[in-house]
């Protein structure tokens, strides 16, 4: 299972009922997961909004046409910004502003003895970044060592996947870490 931001939450989920539909999830990657900290929806927002100053330099680097055209589509669209107001958003950013993940990266150890994670944070990140530590330390970090690695981003904000380059060698090399 990769995910990054959100998607690393959902991984998580993911992984975690894989088994129950007959699915052997042997490698998990959850990127930058915002689940790490107790934060009300207000702080998380800002937190987001303060990540995409780095946002527009991550995308030009990526130099990717599909990328650059779907980006300007979000940012000219008013209907994407009202998206973002609907309830069932509201209800999942509320989720992330828990600190779920060491949690749940404790679960998906328990329940799957075989499975090799990475957590991948960006050191500069004020989404997740150490603070992903701090969780899987919290749920029992010297326990959850020999199926865990952690892969950082040195220099890199929240924003840094969405160099699609960056993002393809990220969710790569936490593969590899996680054998």
């Amino acid at each position: 299972m990769l995910g990054y931001s959100s998607g690393a939450s959902l991984a998580q989920a993911a992984a975690k009922i894989a088994p129950e539909h007959g699915l052997d999830v042997q490698r998990s990657v959850f990127a930058e997961p915002p689940n790490v900290a107790t934060r009300s929806l207000f702080e998380l927002m800002k937190q987001f909004m303060r990540s995409g100053a780095q946002l527009d330099s991550y995308i030009d680097q990526a130099d990717s046409r599909p990328l650059n055209e779907a980006t300007r589509l979000a940012r000219d669209d008013i209907g994407y910004m009202a998206g973002l107001a609907r309830p069932s958003n509201v209800a999942i950013a509320h989720a992330l502003g828990l600190p779920t993940y060491g949690g749940l990266v404790k679960e998906l150890v328990e329940q799957q003895p075989g499975l090799g994670i990475t957590t991948v944070v960006a050191s500069e990140s004020k989404i997740s970044g150490f603070a992903a530590f701090q969780s899987i330390e919290g749920a029992g970090g010297a326990a959850l060592s020999r199926q865990t690695g952690v892969m950082i981003l040195e220099g890199a904000h929240h924003a840094a996947a969405d160099d699609i380059d960056l993002h393809a060698a990220m969710m790569l090399q936490g593969l590899t870490l996680a054998e």
